[in-house]
């Protein structure tokens, strides 16, 4: 992906982004509380400047109520003419999401591993 599709992603990302935000009636400070990412960082992201990690691509989603596809639903129209950026950054974003549920998986297993003796301990 050459820097200029980079940079067209971002700003496409961003735009996305604010409609979600400006539809949900948050402040960029107010998301950015929800989401447990600064304001200054929303700023860049709406304007296009960087795109988030899949880390904080999963907090915005769930600061936005929506779904990854939710996020980045576009038209078969803006399919098209992003189509190298997207595909490209679709599968570095997929590795990421996939890194980062491992680590969620991993987590949720430790806490049901460390509950289970509790619960042993409880039934008897």
């Amino acid at each position: 992906m050459t820097r200029d599709n980079e940079k067209e992603f971002a700003r496409y990302f961003g735009i996305k982004l604010q409609e979600w935000r400006t539809l949900r009636g948050l402040t960029q400070r107010e998301l950015g509380e929800k989401a447990s990412i600064s304001e200054g960082q929303i700023r860049k992201y709406e304007a296009g400047l960087q795109c988030p990690t899949a880390y904080g691509c999963f907090w915005l989603m769930k600061a936005l109520e929506i779904s990854p596809m939710e996020l980045v639903n576009w038209t078969d129209e803006e399919k098209a003419k992003y189509a190298e950026a997207f595909q490209c950054s679709v599968l570095v974003r997929r590795r990421q999401i996939l890194d980062v549920m491992i680590i969620l998986t991993d987590r949720v297993r430790a806490l049901i591993e460390e509950s289970e003796p509790a619960q042993t301990t409880l039934n008897k």
